[in-house]
């Protein structure tokens, strides 16, 4: 646990919401056209894959100083080195902004606990679907919420010429492997049938070895985590999935402490979500777009 934060009976409340916090970020993505996409207005990152200090020694969170924000690494969607999708939507939501802030790449659950220590002022990327208001530590400030960047949806996929899944009765009594990023199994179980096996794996590419291997019957996976990572390999042919089940749906957005300082920043980049918008640069077709821009390079 960090130090100074909750004590005694607020210790299991607090972990309870790491955890939810952690389970329910909607990986989803974005773009605009190519030039604005890569825009490099940004200040620079703090990269801290192992400290959950995250390389920010006695952060401001008064009204002064910059925003923190704690970012959740997902190579090929949001990370310092291995770029994505969300690289480029982060670059291009943040243009315009006057006082830029300073983005920390965190694996999921040390931004989620940097956030929830109140080290960082807000969260990327979190869902807006699940509004975590009601779990959070006594006594802190409310957790609002950006406009939604973008709306995702978590899939269920299996091997060719095996059973399709197109229902959540088809799922009673499967193994069933999801990422971290697709939500913890107890977040899946409010859906999928409780006869079910979820196990939970680090990645995507994990879940899918799992699959190959036999060891799992389906995977649950955001869309465009799925659509990255299969444009990127060559097992691409080898996944099925029916489009028109969902199994939970997520809305990506950026999440922060109710403060002086994170409402006045929430004011400018709502403003400029709502500019993205109203210029189209926000729409499905531009998703797919920057998804074609961003994917790897097939292994």
């Amino acid at each position: 646990m960090l130090p100074g934060l909750l004590q005694s009976r607020r210790s299991h409340q607090f972990g309870r919401f790491i955890k939810t916090l952690a389970a329910t970020c909607a990986v989803s993505a974005g773009l605009s056209y190519s030039a604005i996409a890569q825009n490099q207005d940004t200040k620079p990152v703090i990269v801290a894959p192992d400290s959950t200090e995250s390389g920010v020694t006695n952060p401001d969170l008064s009204d002064q100083g910059s925003v923190i924000i704690a970012g959740t690494i997902l190579p090929y969607f949001f990370h310092p080195e291995e770029r994505g999708m969300y690289n480029n939507i982060y670059n291009m939501i943040m243009v315009g902004i006057r006082e830029k802030p300073d983005l920390v790449y965190l694996p999921v659950r040390r931004a989620s606990k940097m956030f929830m220590s109140q080290t960082a002022d807000c969260f990327f990327i979190a869902n807006r679907k699940r509004d975590i208001n009601k779990n959070r530590p006594e006594n802190s400030p409310n957790i609002i919420y950006s406009r939604t960047i973008h709306k995702s949806q978590k899939k269920v996929y299996s091997l060719k010429n095996s059973t399709q899944y197109n229902s959540l009765e088809s799922l009673k009594g499967k193994k069933i492997v999801a990422d971290v990023g697709a939500g913890s199994p107890r977040v899946l179980y409010e859906v999928v049938p409780k006869t079910a096996t979820i196990l939970r794996t680090e990645s995507v590419e994990r879940s899918i070895d799992m699959l190959l291997a036999g060891r799992a019957d389906a995977v649950i996976a955001y869309q465009l985590d799925m659509d990255t990572y299969l444009s990127g390999h060559s097992n691409e042919n080898k996944i099925q999935f029916d489009p028109n089940f969902n199994v939970q749906s997520g809305e990506s957005a950026i999440a922060c402490w109710e403060t002086p300082k994170t409402k006045n920043f929430m004011d400018a980049l709502n403003r400029r979500i709502n500019f993205l918008y109203e210029n189209d640069a926000l729409s499905d077709q531009s998703y797919k777009r920057l998804r074609m821009l961003s994917t790897p390079l097939k292994k």
